[in-house]
């Protein structure tokens, strides 16, 4: 029969598995918010700058370095936890393609290309309601 101290010690190893189990997904979850939240008012403001891409190119220029930026910012974490990898990545690929038209915005306006300034700026809003989307999904994963 085991001591009271053996299952004193062996509930405390299992306590410490599960709440270090659980720290950890909390401490990720940290790590992934942070990294969004840490580019969102740049990335916001950058977005807002976007209306006056016709008489000035290099507003979009600029959002697509902010894009940029946080891809690398984001793309440095790494994460056991199989949902919040699944979430970075589909959160580098959006920012991907947020600074791919980024480019292509820039170079409509600089062209004067008013077919390509209405389909990227339709894509834009398509880019920013996804990322709503994955930062919902990321907090309602890291809430539960």
């Amino acid at each position: 029969m085991p001591s009271s101290l053996h299952r004193t010690l062996c509930m405390l190893v299992v306590a410490g598995t599960f709440a270090g189990g659980c720290q950890n997904k909390v401490g990720q979850c940290n790590e992934l918010v942070g990294a969004i939240q840490k580019h969102t008012t740049g990335v916001k403001d950058a977005v807002d700058r976007l209306a006056d891409v016709e008489r000035d190119p290099s507003v979009a220029e600029a959002f697509g370095k902010l894009t940029k930026e946080a891809h690398t910012d984001i793309g440095k974490l790494e994460f056991s936890d199989a949902r919040l990898a699944e979430l970075r990545g589909d959160y580098l690929a959006l920012l991907d393609r947020a600074e791919a038209w980024s480019r292509e915005l820039a170079e409509a306006a600089r062209t004067g290309d008013v077919q390509t300034l209405g389909e990227v700026k339709r894509e834009a809003v398509a880019v920013a309601e996804r990322e709503v989307a994955i930062v919902d999904a990321v907090n309602e994963y890291c809430q539960g």
